[in-house]
């Protein structure tokens, strides 16, 4: 996360509005346990599909959505 600081903090020394800052993301994977790049891409995918519409990333039998696939 350090470097995270750092853009963030670069970001707002040039001139950036703090409020258009903060509503950035910027993902670096869900922990698939995946190291192919392949995989590390579809971690990424997958934490920019839960962002988009504010989910966890949890597995979708501990979630109240489970009701849609059905019960494992």
């Amino acid at each position: 996360m350090g470097g995270g600081i750092k853009l963030y903090d670069t970001t707002l020394r040039d001139g950036v509005q703090r409020e258009k800052i903060e509503r950035l993301h910027a993902p670096i994977g869900l922990d698939l346990g995946g190291g192919s790049p392949g995989e590390i891409a579809l971690s990424i995918v997958a934490e920019l599909v839960s962002v988009r519409y504010q989910r966890t990333g949890k597995p979708m039998m501990y979630t109240e959505r489970q009701e849609h696939f059905g019960k494992v």
